[in-house]
């Protein structure tokens, strides 16, 4: 089992998108975030449900999950309900592997996982494409992680009911992976998170911050915008472009694009 798991794709913050996060800062007020805090997750809630389907992937069925929990981004998601609900992540391979490595501590400290879960990524973690697997995982109760759900090329509508489980990031949305804001959705309480989240004791300022920046920017805002000229530096580089704004492949494997982005945008 190896520590350097996980390989670094992160999303280039784009210049609009930190003029709005200079902005908004400017009237950041912690007392009133802390008195507010009730109203603005409750809407938060809301208005993810509504913008979540303006990219080029829809979903539906989200109201269908009882239970909702803001999380640090969704690696939080990972670390609490896996050894709560007894997880046993069946992934696909080449699949993320935050989910089989957190079961492999789990494992190995003597933590029981007796619930075979299917886990798939929409779209899927190392190509960008809807994986042949997707729709089966959905309807077979499975886990399906949304990271990379926005700023995303193919049109296509997917009903969620099915699953047991979801969990979304922004980090990938908008470039803000280090404000690590996300959200999940369960069809069972989470009691690691539930006791937190009666107080709503979580990251009131991340999610503010998104709030400003749904208002601002759709799912697909930034793939509409800079496709064309990310397919482009994916050609300069000798990389394929995929259907992910955020990275491209070289013989078959993931190629993150933020150190070529980085130089063209940022230097």
């Amino acid at each position: 089992m190896k520590s350097d798991y996980v390989t670094g794709s992160y999303s280039l913050q784009m210049p609009e998108i930190t003029s709005v996060i200079k902005s908004h800062f400017k009237n950041y007020d912690h007392n009133k975030l802390v008195a507010n805090r009730f109203e603005l997750i409750d809407q938060f809630k809301e208005d993810f449900l509504i913008w979540v389907n303006s990219g080029n992937l829809t979903f539906s069925g989200l109201d269908k999950f009882p239970y909702v929990y803001i999380t640090n981004g969704i690696s939080e998601f990972i670390q609490e309900v896996i050894p709560e609900h007894g997880i046993r992540p069946i992934s696909q391979p080449d699949e993320y592997p935050g989910y089989m490595y957190k079961a492999q501590i789990c494992l190995k400290n003597n933590i029981k996982l007796p619930n075979k879960v299917p886990v798939i990524s929409l779209p899927f973690y190392a190509t960008a494409e809807i994986h042949k697997e997707t729709d089966n995982i959905i309807n077979h109760n499975g886990l399906i992680d949304l990271a990379w759900a926005s700023n995303y090329k193919v049109k296509k509508h997917f009903d969620l009911s099915n699953s047991k489980y979801l969990a979304y990031s922004f980090s990938k949305t908008f470039g803000i992976q280090y404000h690590r804001v996300g959200i999940c959705f369960s069809k069972e309480p989470i009691l690691s998170l539930e006791v937190y989240h009666k107080n709503n004791y979580v990251n009131l300022v991340g999610i503010e911050l998104v709030q400003e920046l749904m208002k601002n920017f759709s799912a697909n805002y930034l793939y509409d915008k800079y496709s064309i000229r990310f397919k482009d530096i994916c050609h300069k580089n000798n990389l394929e472009a995929t259907d992910s704004l955020w990275f491209g492949t070289k013989d078959n494997k993931k190629v993150p694009l933020f150190n070529y982005l980085y130089k063209e945008y940022c230097t």
